[in-house]
C-alpha cells in the first residue's frame, strides 16, 4: 500500500468521523447547511416533522413525530394532521393544534388545543422532561423544564430541556437559556458555561 493511498484511506476515516453526529443532536432541517447530516454508526435520523429531524436509537422514534427516516436532503417528509382550537388533541399522535394553539392537558385523561393553559388545569402544573420540547417558533407547549434540566435552543424552530447545552460538530451553536416566568419567556445568550440561574420559577 502506498504513502498518498494509506493517507487518503486515513483522509476519509477523519471527514466521516467528523461530519456526522450524536444521539439527540439535529440531523436534518433548518438551519442546517447542508440541511442533512449523517448520525453516528448505530443511530438513525428520524423526522419530528418537515422542518426538524434528530438521531435516535432503531426503533425508538415518538409516537408524536412523523418518524420518516431521513436518508438525504432529499427526503419527503408528510406533514401532520391539523386539529382545531378549543378541539381534543392528544401528543401521542402526529398531528397538530392550529395555529396559535397547542395541545394543553386539562385532566390526566383530556387535552384541548388552546391558546394558553387554564388556571387549575393539569397543563398548569406541567413540566417538559429530558429532552423533550420546551420552545421553538410556532411552540406553544409546556415551557419549564423538570428540576435540574434547562430549556436550550436548538435552532429557530426546536428547543428542548437537558443538563447541558452540546455544540453541534461543524454547526457550532449559540445556545440560548429560556428563563420561564409561567408562560412569558426571556432568553439569555449561552456560550457552553454554566449559569446558576433558577428555571421555571415564578
Amino acid at each position: 500500500m502506498t504513502f498518498k493511498l494509506l493517507a487518503l484511506i486515513v483522509f476519509i476515516t477523519i471527514v466521516e468521523s467528523v461530519s456526522t453526529v450524536g444521539i439527540f443532536e439535529q440531523c436534518a432541517g433548518a438551519p442546517l447547511n447542508p440541511t442533512f447530516q449523517r448520525c453516528d454508526p448505530g443511530l438513525v435520523c428520524y423526522a419530528k416533522s418537515p422542518f426538524y429531524a434528530n438521531c435516535q436509537l432503531p426503533n425508538n422514534c415518538p409516537s408524536s413525530w412523523a418518524c420518516t427516516v431521513v436518508e438525504s436532503a432529499s427526503t419527503v417528509i408528510s406533514t401532520p394532521r391539523t386539529i382545531l382550537a378549543n378541539q381534543p388533541c392528544d401528543t401521542q399522535s402526529y398531528t397538530v393544534c392550529a395555529f396559535g394553539t397547542t395541545c394543553l392537558q386539562r385532566t390526566p385523561t383530556e387535552s384541548e388545543c388552546r391558546s394558553q393553559c387554564q388556571t387549575g388545569w393539569e397543563c398548569d402544573r406541567a413540566v417538559a422532561k429530558e429532552f423533550e420540547q420546551c420552545g421553538g417558533e410556532g411552540y406553544f407547549g409546556v415551557t419549564r423544564c423538570a428540576s435540574g434540566l434547562r430549556c436550550y435552543t436548538r435552532s429557530r424552530w426546536y428547543a428542548h430541556c437537558a443538563r447541558t447545552c452540546k455544540a453541534v460538530v461543524l454547526f457550532p451553536t449559540v445556545c440560548i437559556i429560556s428563563l420561564i416566568p409561567r408562560d412569558i419567556a426571556r432568553q439569555q445568550k449561552y456560550q457552553h458555561t454554566p449559569i446558576q440561574m433558577p428555571i421555571g420559577t415564578d
